[in-house]
């Protein structure tokens, strides 16, 4: 495995040719860009996204030139307040092309416990957190088995998941 800086990471996005996957396990994140969106979300107050616009043009861009953006989220009921803000803001990445799946816990207990993207199933990227739920650092391996192990678990977790607006409809979290 290989240490990635976060521009290394943010590279990744737009060197890809055909896929970029997500995994995500964690009930709560605490990244530094969405503490605030997330605040004001939970608080019934506006957000305009300006503030994630750059990753909503980068969606476009890339489907747009046939790429394809798709993530599983695994959730616990009851949702945590970040899952909920999660799910309100899934609903304008989906818009932007990203297709976002969300998994219960329960059908996941045979999947990995790692967040991690797979990029055109030749890179792993494995996002590790520190106990206040915050990135810390991402590992990239291009080790053929555990590329091959990690793209077909999330296979498998796209296969069980349901579409994000299918998932807030049956939730009543339109």
């Amino acid at each position: 495995m290989t240490f990635l800086s976060w521009e290394e990471l943010d590279e990744l996005f737009h060197s890809f040719e055909r896929t970029a996957l997500r995994l995500e396990v964690r009930e709560r994140y605490d990244a530094d860009v969405e503490r605030e969106p997330q605040r004001r979300f939970l608080a019934g107050e506006p957000d305009d996204l300006v503030w994630a616009q750059g990753w909503f043009a980068m969606v476009r861009q890339a489907v747009r030139e046939g790429k394809v953006f798709r993530r599983v989220r695994v959730v616990s009921f009851p949702l945590s307040d970040y899952n909920v803000y999660a799910l309100w803001f899934a609903g304008h990445t989906v818009g932007a092309g990203e297709d976002i799946r969300y998994l219960d816990r329960v059908a996941a207990g045979d999947l990995p416990t790692l967040d991690y993207w797979v990029f055109d199933s030749e890179k792993v990227a494995i996002i590790r957190f520190d106990e206040e739920d915050r990135p810390v650092s991402a590992e990239l391996t291009t080790d053929p088995a555990t590329v091959k192990e990690l793209a077909a678990a999330l296979e498998v977790a796209l296969g069980r998941a349901v579409p994000r607006d299918q998932f807030a409809e049956a939730h009543g979290l339109g």
